[in-house]
């Protein structure tokens, strides 16, 4: 009973932590607006192409354990997210957390 109670509170407090949003932003300091600027989208899908083939490179895991299978995909979203992050970086776009985006 008293696990219960500590995972009911656990999850209680999970619901408070506030939550940041990432935004991306360009390096020269020009205002973007994501949504309707066509050369970040452009980029942005080249970017995200480039990060599954990248990804896609990584071999499955052979064994059929679960923590081998989940470890297997959490780095290729790591690697797909390291790619992401590097394209875009050197097409003048970064990611940062929302409320510094507005400063």
């Amino acid at each position: 009973m008293k696990r219960f109670t500590v995972l009911l509170l656990a999850l209680a407090c999970v619901g408070c932590v506030p939550q940041t949003q990432m935004v991306w932003v360009r390096t020269d300091g020009r205002p973007l607006d994501a949504a309707t600027d066509p050369k970040f989208q452009s980029t942005w899908a080249q970017c995200r192409a480039d990060a599954y083939v990248s990804a896609s490179r990584i071999p499955p895991a052979t064994d059929p354990g679960l923590y081998v299978v989940a470890a297997a995909e959490r780095n290729r979203a790591d690697t797909r997210a390291a790619v992401t992050m590097a394209c875009m970086s050197r097409a003048g776009y970064v990611v940062v957390r929302g409320t510094a985006a507005s400063q």
